[in-house]
């Protein structure tokens, strides 16, 4: 596939390479749609960028705050995780933490434990923690053609999430005989960045990048995207080639400088 132009749209329909759900047959049980007061946002129109570093600019400069309150929410939740662990070490977690607890614990696709063990924290905490903001930067360009791909412009879909629900998503026009998938949409793109990592971080498809992230804490280090991408093997059909080609846009583009977070003052 190559890195998309930044000069214009590889095709106006093309198949997200993306493609895998947590399950390639169901999306995440326990992801949290929209409340009832939605918020649509249309996608700037990136097309009318004829120089190509200036529509990388604003294409940059569009998803990165985006990103950085994705993330901030989820580590909000990790650093409650957390606490209730420093509780339950102490002897002190009160039934009113476990429920909520409980309630993050489904929330991250993971079964109830009979018996709420330290292990019950390492298992949650796998799952509940921030994407480098340099990988999803080089995934939604990537996978989106910069913006400018037809399930960015409709659809607010930036990673080729597909569904399964009929009339959930837009039809790729070259769908293969017996597909039934869809392209997710979403109401705006901080909702698709969402779905993004808390796809990441549920989907057994990428429990190796989870396992290479919780390397990184454990040794006091932070995840980086060019470590991280080498768990996205399964993301698309490409295999190593789409890790290779995802890596060098990390570098080509120097994305390592964005903030992963607002919590975290550092970059890659």
């Amino acid at each position: 596939m190559g890195e998309p132009s930044a000069g214009k749209e590889p095709s106006a329909d093309r198949e997200p390479s993306a493609g895998k759900e947590p399950s390639a047959s169901k999306e995440p049980s326990a992801y949290q749609e929209p409340s009832a007061n939605r918020i649509y946002e249309p996608l700037p129109d990136f097309t009318q960028y004829k120089d190509v570093k200036k529509k990388k600019s604003a294409f940059f400069d569009f998803m990165h705050p985006r990103v950085k309150a994705a993330n901030d929410a989820v580590w909000e939740e990790r650093l409650r995780v957390q606490a209730f662990r420093n509780k339950f070490a102490a002897g002190s977690l009160t039934n009113a933490m476990k429920a909520e607890l409980f309630a993050i614990i489904e929330q991250y696709d993971l079964d109830l434990p009979t018996e709420i063990t330290d292990n019950t924290f390492t298992e949650l905490l796998l799952r509940v923690d921030v994407v480098p903001a340099s990988l999803i930067l080089a995934q939604a360009a990537n996978e989106s053609a910069w913006g400018t791909s037809r399930f960015a412009r409709e659809g607010r879909n930036l990673f080729g999430i597909w569904c399964y629900k009929p009339g959930c998503g837009l039809k790729p026009k070259r769908r293969s005989v017996g597909s039934k998938h869809e392209v997710r949409v979403f109401d705006n793109v901080q909702e698709g960045i969402a779905f993004y990592i808390y796809n990441i971080n549920i989907g057994h498809a990428y429990d190796h990048l989870r396992a290479l992230r919780a390397a990184s804490r454990e040794e006091e280090e932070k995840p980086t995207g060019l470590e991280l991408a080498a768990g996205l093997t399964r993301y698309s059909e490409r295999g190593q080639a789409y890790v290779d080609e995802i890596r060098k846009m990390i570098r080509q583009n120097n994305l390592s400088r964005y903030l992963t977070n607002r919590a975290n003052t550092q970059t890659d």
